[in-house]
């Protein structure tokens, strides 16, 4: 074997040192990426039942920033102290769902919010952030006939999923003014409108995203992303890229053609499902993830390894993540009734780490530097484990393989181990 076995804790922890091996191990974490990356603070019980979405947003005649919460039981607008963006103070509350809430959408001034009620009813409110008034409109097409909801990058519609297996359309006013019959419409799991208003982003629980013509709301193509349901979906700023978080617990960058998508990288370290993946708006190489496991992980589209996993914040499942307006903080959102806010420093410190890529050494960067079409990145907890790259190019190896090939060396590590030791006592 190529590696050799370093040590067994008593957690069944096996730590590895790369020995001449195309698997590499990077070290801990180093006291400069401490200081840059942390958990701020960890506001408990904002909401009386879980919350389902979290976003930033600001206010465009008096600059202000916010954060609005929605949850089970109501919807939150809170306002951070720029001078302390760990300080929130709640401004408002909005109610109205009885049922529970299961999809939320706002637009980055907060003047438009969407809410999707278990009940399949959907609440839409107007909302003047200088005096916090709103009015609010209930729209019912009839039950299960609305369960999810995206507003329009141009404001001028709403768009929601039938369970009677329709794309509907709506207007400001709540009328159908265009129906897409989409097959497999009951299998939808993910909405996404591209910020450019040209395409719309529908993954289903089977894996297969498709790509729908936005303004005509027809579709263009549609592709296997993954191989199992995938929960969340994200365009890139510029609207060429799509992020896509699955159940195998991989997020994946895909370019985003005429006719097709291709698959750039894959980025591996969750430890349960993804729920939700988001880009920051401010740097459009860098995104977020969160996944049932209580963790976020903070990547860049560019390097071959994670920027910063935070853990240890939330007690359960992450339901939803945001940047903030300047793109040095995270808010997380969840099961646990909590917000939780992470610092990642200035952009100057955050663009220096993500240009080490947590190499240890010369000959570590030397090799990241020589990149493939398709690159698969693991991480687990604050070590990286790099996938061989032997492969043709585009040709993507499965987690599960790099997975059993690392669960293999080590048996057989072990195993070679005991084989010594028995040979010496014969």
């Amino acid at each position: 074997m190529h590696s050799a076995l370093q040590n067994l804790n008593g957690s069944g922890t096996v730590s590895l040192k790369r020995v001449n091996t195309s698997m590499t191990v990077l070290s801990e974490e180093t006291p400069s990426r401490e200081e840059c990356f942390v958990t701020l603070k960890k506001i408990p019980k904002v909401h009386g039942r879980a919350i389902i979405g979290v976003s930033y947003i600001q206010d465009p005649y008096s600059l202000e920033d916010y954060l609005i919460t929605c949850a089970h039981d109501s919807l939150k607008v809170w306002h951070v102290d720029k001078s302390d963006p760990g300080s929130l103070t709640e401004k408002q509350e909005i109610k109205g769902w009885r049922s529970g809430a299961q999809d939320f959408d706002v637009t980055p001034d907060g003047a438009m919010i969407a809410v999707v009620g278990i009940d399949s009813l959907l609440h839409v409110f107007n909302l003047s952030l200088s005096d916090f008034t709103y009015n609010g409109d209930i729209f019912n097409m009839g039950f299960m006939e609305q369960w999810y909801v995206r507003i329009s990058p141009c404001r001028t519609r709403y768009l929601t999923v039938s369970f009677s297996g329709f794309l509907s359309r709506l207007s400001l006013k709540g009328a159908a003014d265009n129906n897409l019959s989409f097959p497999g419409a009951r299998q939808v799991s993910s909405l996404s409108y591209s910020p450019d208003n040209k395409m719309i982003a529908v993954a289903n629980n089977e894996g297969i995203v498709t790509i729908l013509n936005a303004p005509k709301l027809e579709i263009r193509f549609f592709f296997e992303a993954h191989a199992i349901k995938v929960r969340a979906t994200c365009f890139s700023p510029s609207s060429d890229s799509l992020l896509t978080g699955s159940d195998d617990k991989i997020v994946k960058l895909y370019t985003i053609r005429i006719d097709k998508a291709q698959l750039v990288k894959s980025f591996c370290g969750h430890r349960s499902c993804i729920t939700a993946v988001k880009y920051n708006s401010r740097d459009p190489q860098m995104f977020a993830s969160s996944s049932n496991d209580g963790s976020v992980i903070l990547w860049s589209t560019t390097q071959d390894s994670a920027l910063h996993v935070f853990q240890g914040a939330h007690e359960g499942v992450v339901k939803s993540l945001s940047f903030s307006i300047d793109g040095t903080h995270i808010a997380s959102v969840g099961e646990d009734r909590a917000i939780c806010l992470h610092r990642l420093g200035n952009q100057k410190s955050v663009a220096e780490l993500a240009e080490s890529s947590w190499s240890t050494s010369q000959e570590l960067q030397n090799e990241c530097s020589q990149q493939k079409d398709y690159n698969a990145t693991i991480v687990s907890g604050n070590s990286i484990l790099r996938a061989p790259e032997n492969r043709k190019n585009g040709e993507e190896e499965d987690e599960i393989l790099v997975r059993a090939r690392r669960d293999l060396e080590g048996i057989n590590l072990k195993l070679s181990e005991v084989e010594g030791i028995v040979l010496r006592y014969i």
